[in-house]
């Protein structure tokens, strides 16, 4: 196996065909390791915020059977102590701007996972890349094993190498009838989702309930609109645009959602009352998989026993299964709705590998010490409890929204739902306690915090970060 250093974006573009094939041919491809999802993040977050491209191919012969997807920059640990870092792409941005892409890894042909995780571990072991004090993969998937053979192989060469859990990704393995899928669930969970579609029919009284998919540019631009109407409803006044009061983020999505569609690999869809949207879902989709990305929904006026996200994401799970979907991926956050509906889950995790050189060695004692006067005066700098402030229920691409107030008095009887079968019954008290859910539409939850808290370094350029990651 040969390497390839790629340092500039024409390189990356000329590659798309061969690197495309590459991530179709994983055994879960990602989209977020596809030249549609990737290029645009590299024009609007690589290069302008002081990122370059060191990225690695790996060829056996003539054919792409590897790809590291990395830049390298100068950073600051709390914008003090300059660390020169190598990163994967589509990580790192400012935190009102973040897309949060998740299972981001490297890409490796079937059966050659190991040999090219090793391969890419000597290059940046011997410096092909450049020198660093800090190799930073976050958000990888758990299972991930090209990914692993190349922190094993860095280790194998001095270097220290940490991992970090960070979250989880819920999901479900899709049987082939909705029927099948139900009898998956506990009682308790069988209850609330039988309960979400029975209240959403009465509050329709009889007019007409259907789920909305964008099919082409025309239907895709009256679906977008619905979407961040009802993404801002959910989070106003707090943020009455949600995550699209980022312009990069806005800008970002605003390129890469058409695209997909024309692709095949976006399901924009909308529920609708009577022809009034009330909810909404931007869900990316690939190799018979369903992820949920973002969404939004009505707030005004909605029956208090009534989750829409609930309701949505039931019938987004129904399509999925009679279009012959193999998954339905919640992402990062195991909060009480996602496990309500999900069948199985994944670990997200953090990779870090320290640089073996003397000046990393100096830069690691920095950073030490900086931590070290942080957890000294910390306390000093803590709100009294019972406190909080706006920025903690701000919108982030993880934000989960607040739970419906529950019913007094336990759980009343669930009228018949066209999609629930048979009229639930409440669930048992024995282990099977029902909890109001929170509401489902809040896309994916506020990942845990960063292994570190660096912001770029003002030598290097880039706009600074409150936190990273």
């Amino acid at each position: 196996m040969l390497t390839r250093l790629i340092h500039h974006e024409h390189e990356l573009v000329d590659l798309t065909p061969a690197w495309r094939e590459l991530m179709m041919s994983a055994a879960r491809p990602q989209i977020v390791l596809d030249p549609t999802w990737v290029l645009p993040w590299w024009r609007i977050f690589g290069a302008p915020d002081g990122r370059t491209l060191c990225s690695v191919a790996v060829h056996q012969g003539s054919r792409l059977v590897g790809l590291a997807l990395l830049s390298k920059r100068l950073v600051g640990h709390r914008g003090v102590v300059p660390i020169r870092r190598i990163e994967t792409l589509l990580t790192g941005e400012n935190t009102s701007d973040e897309i949060c892409s998740e299972y981001v890894g490297l890409l490796a042909a079937p059966g050659l996972e190991d040999a090219v995780g090793h391969v890419v571990g000597d290059a940046l072991a011997r410096g092909d890349a450049g020198g660093f004090d800090e190799l930073r993969c976050v958000r990888a998937g758990g299972d991930d094993r090209a990914l692993g053979a190349l922190f094993a192989r860095l280790a194998s060469w001095g270097h220290p190498v940490e991992e970090q859990a960070r979250t989880t990704c819920p999901y479900v393995v899709l049987p082939t009838s909705w029927d099948d899928y139900l009898k998956t669930r506990k009682k308790a969970q069988r209850y609330s989702i039988r309960l979400s579609l029975s209240e959403l029919e009465a509050w329709a009284a009889g007019r007409p309930i259907e789920l909305v998919a964008a099919t082409d540019r025309d239907s895709f631009a009256r679906g977008w609109s619905i979407f961040r109407r009802l993404h801002g409803a959910r989070w106003a006044p707090e943020s009455p645009s949600g995550l699209f009061a980022s312009e990069r983020f806005s800008r970002f999505h605003a390129e890469v959602a058409p695209r997909l569609l024309d692709e095949g690999r976006l399901d924009l869809l909308w529920l609708t009352i009577g022809g009034d949207p009330v909810a909404a879902l931007y869900n990316l989709r690939v190799g018979g998989r369903s992820e949920v990305y973002q969404s939004g929904r009505v707030v005004q006026g909605v029956p208090h026993r009534l989750s829409l996200g609930t309701a949505v994401h039931a019938y987004a799970i129904r399509r999925a299964i009679e279009r012959g979907d193999t998954e339905y991926d919640f992402l990062g956050g195991a909060t009480l709705y996602k496990r309500q509906f999900a069948t199985e889950q994944r670990d997200l995790i953090d990779r870090r590998a320290w640089g073996a050189s003397p000046r990393t060695e100096v830069v690691r004692s920095g950073v030490s010490a900086v931590e070290s006067i942080v957890a000294r005066v910390r306390p000093f700098f803590r709100r009294p409890s019972g406190t909080f402030t706006v920025a903690e229920g701000a919108p982030s691409s993880r934000n989960v929204p607040v739970a419906p107030p529950s019913s007094r008095g336990g759980l009343p009887e669930a009228p018949p739902s066209s999609m629930g079968g048979r009229s639930p019954s409440p669930p048992s008290s024995r282990g099977e306690r029902m909890q109001a859910p929170p509401s489902p539409l809040g896309g994916r939850t506020q990942a845990p915090p960063p292994m570190s808290g660096e912001a770029p370094h003002p030598s290097f350029g880039g706009a600074p970060r409150d936190e990273d990651d």
